[in-house]
């Protein structure tokens, strides 16, 4: 699997529902029709593509989101949630991370409804090893695949440094778009 059937899957399981246990149930099924192969690709590319994300200024409009608040794993399931925001999206977001204030979905996260969801999305980092095990029969099948050929996937977020002293408070900073949306969680 390239990355744009990486990406078709994401947008496919967008254009089913918009909520994200079922898009994930979704993927599952939609990989569970494919070879074991192609699930372990569907796997590397969701790795690749996290990457781009796992940086210190998204960790900051992460922190933004999520009411001046983020921990290593509320930052890793926030990275899949902007995933699933779509391509075009994370994109956007991952070369200038204010720009995440242009999606509906941070938009109505932005109002304070009652009804708007967490920006986190967890359970995408296991549909592809659910998938894998609906067609093997084997438990945590797709981890050992992996294991085996020395593949050693980021489980947690690890930004690069990029020379700005304070983390995830300081880069929000930078963010003066969704600093001005989330003024509650914006650092004085």
């Amino acid at each position: 699997m390239d990355i744009d059937g990486y990406w078709a899957l994401i947008e496919g399981a967008r254009a089913h529902t918009e909520d994200l246990d079922e898009r994930a149930e979704w993927l599952v099924e939609q990989l569970a029709r494919r070879t074991p192969a192609q699930i372990i690709e569907f796997e590397l590319r969701h790795a690749e593509v996290r990457k781009a994300a796992d940086t210190w200024p998204m960790w900051g409009a992460a922190m933004l989101l999520n009411d001046g608040w983020c921990s290593d794993d509320v930052f890793w399931y926030f990275q899949a949630w902007v995933i699933g925001l779509g391509q075009q999206v994370y994109e956007r977001a991952t070369a200038a991370p204010d720009t995440l204030l242009d999606a509906p979905e941070v938009r109505h996260l932005a109002s304070g409804c009652d009804d708007a969801e967490p920006p986190e999305w967890e359970i995408l980092d296991y549909v592809a090893n659910d998938a894998y095990e609906r067609v093997t029969g084997e438990e945590y099948g797709l981890w050992r695949v992996l294991e085996e050929r020395g593949i050693d996937l980021p489980r947690n977020p690890a930004p690069a440094d990029d020379g700005i002293e304070g983390g995830q408070a300081e880069h929000a900073r930078y963010l003066p778009r969704l600093c001005a949306a989330f003024p509650f969680a914006a650092p004085a």
